[in-house]
């Protein structure tokens, strides 16, 4: 129970820019399984979607608008901020450091999804899921996780201000 104890604690750092921008809690979810807890938490507003995946420790942020999604790093390292972002591992120990982290990476944020109409995260979206696609069927034995820690969360720094690898 310290994991959901220190969710809430890290929830309570970043639900006030949430709120600011509209978004509301959606979802707590809290799943007991032999690892021990699993929780999802979705903010929502209208149709976007900030949701985080809190295993035994912070797992991963995710941004959602309709049907596109893209992962915190993967969002962040195409829109050009990958030298800015504070939230750089998939898994970290210190939860209140990460929800730290993520609301310092929000400010990299507002113009595309808390203010604007998501399109570069739809443009992202699209580029994530290509991928992953290729990735995956290129990759053999590799997991998803080796393939997030490696190829997939490395954007090409010569296609200009957006900085979309194409695959």
């Amino acid at each position: 129970m310290q994991l959901l104890k220190e969710l809430t604690k890290g929830l309570e750092i970043i639900e006030p820019f949430l709120k600011g921008y509209g978004f509301e809690l959606d979802e707590y979810d809290i799943e007991k399984n032999q690892l021990g807890h699993s929780t999802l938490v979705v903010y929502r507003n209208e149709s976007k979607k900030f949701i985080v995946d809190y295993r035994f420790s912070f797992g991963q942020a995710l941004y959602q608008y309709h049907d596109s999604v893209v992962s915190h790093p993967f969002y962040l390292d195409n829109l050009g901020f990958a030298d800015k972002k504070q939230k750089k591992d998939f898994l970290s120990e210190d939860s209140h450091k990460v929800f730290e982290y993520i609301l310092h990476d929000f400010e990299y944020l507002v113009d595309d999804f808390f203010k604007g109409n998501c399109n570069q995260l739809k443009e992202i979206s699209k580029l994530h899921d290509n991928t992953i696609q290729t990735l995956t069927e290129n990759s053999g034995k590799k997991t998803m996780y080796e393939l997030t820690q490696s190829e997939l969360k490395k954007p090409d720094k010569n296609l200009g201000t957006n900085n979309l690898r194409r695959v």
